[in-house]
């Protein structure tokens, strides 16, 4: 099988200042002068290392410098494909960072200091599969999308008042609880959860409280039933359950009762829909 190819991909602007760096598959590791770009803006690195680390395993990235810090302006920062195991607590120094990604790596946990993150909007980190909970970026202001899709999650994240996307497929949650109704975006912008693919086996009647709520996916779960306050929930237009316990009789009255509280939604082949 052929290696995939090498490439560094830099990016300058107007003033000739080296604003996006893309490193990827490099056989040579990345040197220290990198730290020295003090305009750099976006940093993406894959299956890449650092030089002078003594944390190396095999020659590959098993942490994050400290030095990163000196980036001021990063607003951009994307690893993959490498053996980071922490993040240091230095990365919530990185006050312009708006967008993180840490994906497919051995990460085990979150730095407590990951909240002083005012202004991150994206935080991707998928396919951690060492990666039990995220309760560290409880409270962040302007998160409004998290992918933690192939990790090993075992609750829901509190307190997100922007938030827009949350996906959580392949996790180990087992219940959908009261910590839910901290998630409704306070802006009213209508919101997108997809938890399908865990161990779900009970949901909260309390999830009537996620006003903004417009798109739940719950496939490939555990339930046997939905609490009856779901009927309320005006804004839900789509809402997907299949491949559930849920038992025909079930199926039936939920049907029924969808019906009279939305006629737009519909019923079949254990999947709710809304006509458009």
């Amino acid at each position: 099988m052929l290696s995939k190819p090498s490439m560094t991909h830099v990016l300058v602007n107007n003033s000739v200042n080296i604003y996006h760096i893309k490193i990827i598959n490099q056989k040579t590791c990345i040197p220290p002068i990198l730290f020295c770009l003090k305009n750099l803006e976006i940093l993406i690195i894959e299956n890449t290392y650092f030089c002078n680390s003594k944390q190396q395993i095999n020659g590959k990235m098993e942490y994050l410098p400290e030095q990163i810090v000196k980036l001021e302006k990063l607003k951009t920062l994307k690893i993959s494909h490498v053996n980071l195991t922490y993040l240091p607590n230095i990365i919530g120094n990185l006050l312009s960072l708006t967008d993180l990604s840490i994906i497919n790596t051995t990460l085990r946990s979150l730095p407590k200091t990951i909240s002083n993150l005012k202004s991150l909007k994206r935080l991707r980190l998928q396919n951690n599969p060492y990666l039990h909970s995220i309760k560290e970026i409880d409270g962040l202001p302007a998160l409004h999308t998290l992918d933690v899709r192939h990790c090993s999650i075992q609750d829901l994240p509190r307190n997100l008042p922007q938030l827009v996307n949350l996906y959580m497929p392949y996790n180990s949650l087992t219940r959908l609880n009261s910590d839910i109704t901290t998630l409704s975006n306070k802006a009213n912008i209508e919101q997108n959860f997809e938890f399908n693919n865990n161990r779900i086996t009970s949901i909260t009647p309390e999830i009537r409280h996620v006003h903004t709520l417009s798109r739940l996916h719950l496939d490939h779960n555990l339930l046997h039933n939905l609490p009856r306050d779901m009927f309320d929930m005006k804004k839900l237009t789509d809402l997907f359950l299949r491949n559930n316990s849920v038992l025909p009789n079930e199926k039936q009255y939920l049907n029924n009762e969808f019906k009279k509280k939305n006629p737009k939604l519909k019923f079949s082949d254990n999947l709710f829909y809304l006509i458009n």
